[in-house]
């Protein structure tokens, strides 16, 4: 087991920036690609705010993760 983290989105944003399509080209497909194995992606957003609207952004950024993965 390993674990990857995407940080340093946007306040409130959801689209991922270069870095994390990077960190995702450089480690995380290839890894995926040679192992036939499955990812668990959780979602996470800042803890201010409420706590609803935070859980719906920390979907959406693991909904975005999640396409761009099965596109690769």
């Amino acid at each position: 087991v390993f674990e990857f983290i995407l940080f340093n989105y946007n306040i409130d944003g959801n689209l991922l920036k270069r870095e994390h399509k990077e960190l995702l080209d450089r480690h995380i497909v290839p890894f995926l690609k040679a192992n036939r194995v499955h990812a668990e992606l959780t979602g996470t957003a800042s803890r201010t705010g409420a706590a609803n609207y935070n859980r719906q952004l920390s979907l959406e950024r693991v909904h975005r993760v999640r396409q761009y993965l099965l596109h690769k």
